[in-house]
């Protein structure tokens, strides 16, 4: 008798634990107001400690909010592996307007030139990669922003200066944490300062996407080489992407995507 009630006992604790952490999972929080006059430049200053949001799995530091025109995203990272993957694959920013977890209007950003790096002889290795000058050199190739499931753009990349009143910026700060802002009106998103509806927002950090390898005697010269480019071993470790097999991207965490969804309504001014 005594152990069927030990049983029951840490049955009952095992269902309040995933009933709470169900709970946790489904919480709707609210926006965080957003500072006065938002400069999106890649700098945290009008921000002050407000990205206190922090997710252990994608490691980086986060604020959602709006005002009464435009929904914001704040991010900052000193992983120097979530770096790595957000310059090269770039962060998903997913609004779902009716509170589901799946696809929406989307914008990923930083989207990276690569001819353009190429051109400007970019063929970073492991510890250049660090340096103030790749950074600057991977930063000038940022031109473009990609969207996706906007009712009034077409799917594709768009100018960072665009008309659709969409802005993103990048940048590293004096500790060499990187900083992303992205701003996206409200309007863009068939939404108003006044709804009350319960949104849900992905952030997902997009693992390396390998490009399709010319065979040996097609591939052009002044790409990025096997065995220490960008692509290869030498940014990332382990050797040249020759002796990558499917299953060792699989177990690369810079192949893997990391995301997350956060549930939450605009915050009434």
């Amino acid at each position: 008798m005594m152990r069927l009630k030990n049983i029951l006992f840490t049955l009952s604790l095992i269902s309040v634990h995933l009933v709470t952490q169900a709970q946790k999972k489904n919480e709707v929080i609210e926006n965080s107001v957003a500072p006065q006059q938002v400069k999106i430049d890649g700098k945290l200053n009008e921000w002050g400690d407000s990205l206190k949001n922090y997710n252990a799995t994608a490691k980086l530091s986060y604020v959602i909010a709006n005002d009464d025109n435009k929904l914001y995203l704040a991010v900052r990272s000193s992983d120097k592996q979530t770096i790595s993957k957000i310059m090269v694959g770039g962060i998903d920013f997913t609004v779902n307007t009716s509170g589901k977890k799946k696809e929406g209007p989307t914008v990923t950003f930083p989207v990276i030139n690569r001819q353009g790096m190429r051109q400007q002889g970019g063929k970073p290795n492991r510890q250049q990669f660090d340096t103030t000058e790749m950074r600057q050199k991977m930063l000038s190739q940022i031109k473009e922003i990609k969207v996706n499931h906007f009712k009034s753009i077409v799917d594709g990349s768009i100018s960072i200066y665009n008309d659709y009143g969409i802005s993103a910026a990048v940048a590293y700060d004096a500790s060499g944490g990187l900083v992303y802002e992205l701003a996206i009106p409200l309007q863009q998103l068939d939404l108003s300062a006044t709804d009350n509806k319960v949104l849900a927002y992905n952030i997902k950090i997009n693992g390396l996407q390998l490009p399709q390898m010319p065979s040996e005697g097609n591939r052009e010269s002044g790409g990025y080489p096997m065995g220490g480019g960008m692509y290869g071993g030498g940014m990332y470790g382990g050797g040249g992407m020759g002796r990558y097999n499917g299953s060792a991207m699989d177990r690369n965490p810079m192949f893997q995507s990391t995301d997350f969804w956060i549930k939450a309504t605009l915050v009434k001014k």
